[in-house]
């Protein structure tokens, strides 16, 4: 969709260089944004259809998220990526909800168009982790299908009411009245709350933190065969999780694989930065006062002990001690060319091979890895204590079949790794639909030297621009 024309203010004065924006220097954690890339025109519905099993060509469909541009890349690794501008930009926008803990007010407000600026209606929400909320909120009576526009529609009007009336109230009135039909995405919330575990019937009503992950990803396909899944988390904080791995192994990875078997385990790895990632990025050390993970104490450290099997860098390329270039063949990298642009984004993705070449489904979500965002572990009392206020978007092959023209069965649509731009190139046998990937495969685990980034402790080793971390 277009945006409207507009007349065109004529001006002598020149385009200014760029500037470093006032909020890179404060603490102040930008929302991460994506915008749904534009669907293929739909077939008219008078038109001729071809036969339920008629041979469709083979189609390339575009990545269903986008990644944010990066300001300081190369236009080549900036391909398909979207400014907050692109967004808030139109001069058509009356009003403007921004949900988020904290906000550069000057930033948001630059984005919007000059000539509407002063009349868009702001309404900024900053989410209370304290207040607790109901657990269930019943918007609908018959159960809609997961990853349609009804049930996102469902969940994502539950979402807002949780803030309660006073807060969004009027944004929550207005989109009823909205057809989210074109959505074809499932919403993975948490709100502050006690849920019971037993309730955990989505049909009844959203769920919320790892009881809505688990009870999603019991009903999302997966393969049949006995290749090893993997699941990638990758994410730009870790909070406390416990002396011992009883959370991560036993309540949240149950909840990303809920069909896992001895037979049939996924492999999963955590992306997560490192010091020397850190001061190589574009901001170097300035870069990492948004990304967390606590290391110093006894008890961090055994935290940091069990996880390290699942650790890999964020950007790869770190040469570890013993480790060295090997230039007797060519790279077998896919590269995202994000590597010098450290994490703020947080993808869950579970891919159905060790190599990594297609995905079964796709998250980009607010949650870091946090008991706070998704829950802890079940009390003695039956109920899941979650603190924090977080939303997510997840994707699976078959909600794009209707797109590719798949006539017969929905598994013939692929979902495929994209990098450096949202469309994946085509298959000769079989339509695919392209997820944009923010980092590069494969992944780099951690070498015996490797230790995460820990935002409050001291680096005396420079960054790129001469400055150290104390």
């Amino acid at each position: 969709m277009e945006r409207p024309s507009k007349k065109v203010k004529l001006s002598s004065e020149t385009d200014s260089a760029p500037v470093s924006l006032a909020s890179l220097h404060r603490e102040i954690s930008p929302p991460v944004r994506s915008q749904p890339s534009p669907r293929p025109a739909q077939e008219d519905a008078s038109g001729p259809k071809p036969p339920k099993h008629a041979k469709q060509t083979p189609r390339a469909l575009r990545s269903p998220v986008q990644l944010t541009h990066i300001r300081d890349l190369p236009a080549a690794n900036n391909v398909d990526t979207v400014r907050l501008s692109d967004i808030l930009g139109d001069p058509m926008i009356r009003e403007c909800w921004q949900f988020n803990y904290l906000f550069d007010v000057d930033f948001l407000l630059s984005n919007f168009d000059e000539d509407v600026r002063s009349l868009v209606q702001v309404k900024v929400v900053h989410g209370s982790w304290q207040k607790e909320a109901p657990n269930r909120v019943r918007v609908e009576t018959e159960p809609p299908k997961r990853g349609s526009g009804a049930r996102f529609k469902r969940d994502l009007l539950a979402y807002l009411k949780a803030y309660g009336p006073t807060k969004t109230g009027a944004l929550t009135k207005q989109l009823k009245d909205y057809d989210f039909q074109a959505v074809r995405a499932a919403l993975v919330a948490s709100v502050p709350s006690r849920p019971h575990a037993s309730d955990s019937n989505s049909d009844e009503g959203t769920l919320w933190g790892w009881l809505a992950l688990k009870d999603l990803m019991n009903h999302i396909p997966t393969t049949d065969d006995d290749a090893q899944p993997n699941i990638n988390v990758q994410i730009s904080s870790v909070a406390t999780l416990g002396q011992t791995n009883k959370w991560l192994k036993d309540v949240f990875f149950k909840a990303l694989a809920p069909d896992s078997t001895p037979r049939k385990s996924p492999k999963y790895s955590i992306i997560f930065p490192t010091p020397d990632e850190i001061r190589r990025s574009l901001d170097g050390y300035g870069s990492g006062g948004s990304i967390h993970m606590k290391t110093q104490s006894a008890a961090q450290q055994k935290q940091v002990q069990y996880m390290r099997p699942h650790l890999c860098q964020w950007a790869g390329d770190s040469l570890t001690s013993g480790a060295h270039v090997d230039l007797s063949e060519e790279s077998s990298t896919r590269e995202a060319g994000r590597r010098r642009a450290a994490p703020h984004i947080k993808t869950y993705i579970r891919f159905s091979d060790k190599d990594m070449k297609t995905i079964e489904w796709a998250m980009v979500s607010s949650a870091n890895l946090s008991t706070q965002a998704w829950g802890a572990a079940t009390n003695g009392n039956g109920e899941v204590r979650i603190c924090s206020w977080e939303i997510g978007v997840v994707v699976w092959p078959e909600l794009f079949s209707d797109d590719a023209g798949v006539s017969e069965e929905p598994s013939d649509l692929v979902m495929v790794p994209s990098f450096k731009r949202d469309t994946p190139a085509s298959e000769a046998n079989h339509s695919v639909v392209g997820f944009r990937m923010p980092y590069d495969l494969p992944l780099t685990p951690y070498g015996a030297s490797d230790e995460p980034w820990c935002a409050t402790a001291s680096y005396d080793i420079p960054d790129w621009r001469g400055q150290k971390w104390i």
